[in-house]
């Protein structure tokens, strides 16, 4: 634990317990990581069908040590997770190839699906549930 002591203006530090700080980091990263589980398990999007809710069903939390940063996750390990949330580009068949089959009310088959864009649903959780500026691309 740390000692401080009054003097003059302010508090000064007399001792430094790295273990103390980093517990005390670790416990409000952890914090702020729960946060952000939470919103993005209340706006993840819910497609229809026999998946309906697995993508939100998936999401999870951790928080790991890597050198002297500690780092907050919150992610999906489904495979279409980062297409929901980035989006995709169009699709086409091969030539002389057919999409499909697809469910009803489409055309069973098809040549070619349109881009479809992303829900960035866990950028958006993150930029709500936390007060730090965030700063997308990196």
């Amino acid at each position: 634990m740390a000692t401080f002591v009054k003097g003059g203006v302010g508090v000064h530090l007399v001792e430094y317990n790295p273990a103390e700080l980093t517990r005390i980091v670790e416990e409000h990263v952890l914090d702020l990581t729960i946060r952000v589980l939470e919103e993005a398990r209340r706006t993840c999007p819910v497609g229809k069908g026999p998946t309906a809710g697995l993508l939100k069903a998936s999401l999870d939390a951790e928080v790991d040590q890597r050198g002297d940063r500690i780092i907050g996750r919150v992610f999906s390990d489904l495979e279409y997770a980062m297409i929901v949330h980035e989006g995709r580009g169009p699709v086409r068949a091969r030539p002389g190839k057919v999409l499909g089959p697809l469910p009803q009310p489409y055309p069973r088959f098809v040549r070619r699906v349109k881009a479809a864009p992303g829900n960035p649903w866990l950028l958006n959780a993150l930029k709500t549930a936390q007060q730090y500026p965030v700063t997308e691309g990196t």
